[in-house]
């Protein structure tokens, strides 16, 4: 077996602490982990965003892609946010008595 095809075992650590433990070949796109670890933790695969050392683990993307992705590897798991308020749209109301800008 050659070293492109060779497993990895990789740790997933969700936004609540856990971590979830894969074998992934080499050669696995992204969205194929990002599958598999939705299905195990029962959320909407598109909610799921992958990290690894802050850079974003994009679906087209596989282990063989990324500097420093080794064995045993933890990767950051967060939540897509959808919503929320900009501060620059409320510069002109107050909080609690206080301008925000």
């Amino acid at each position: 077996m050659s070293d492109n095809n060779a497993h990895i075992n990789v740790m997933i650590r969700g936004q609540d602490g856990s971590l979830n433990h894969f074998k992934v070949k080499r050669t696995t796109k992204f969205h194929k982990l990002k599958r598999g670890y939705a299905q195990y933790r029962r959320i909407d695969v598109a909610s799921v965003r992958l990290y690894f050392d802050g850079q974003p683990l994009l679906d087209m993307f596989t282990p063989n892609d990324v500097p420093d992705l080794d064995d045993n590897a933890v990767i950051d798991h967060f939540v897509e946010q959808v919503g929320g308020r900009s501060v620059l749209a409320d510069a002109t109301k107050t909080w609690v008595g206080t301008p925000l800008l």
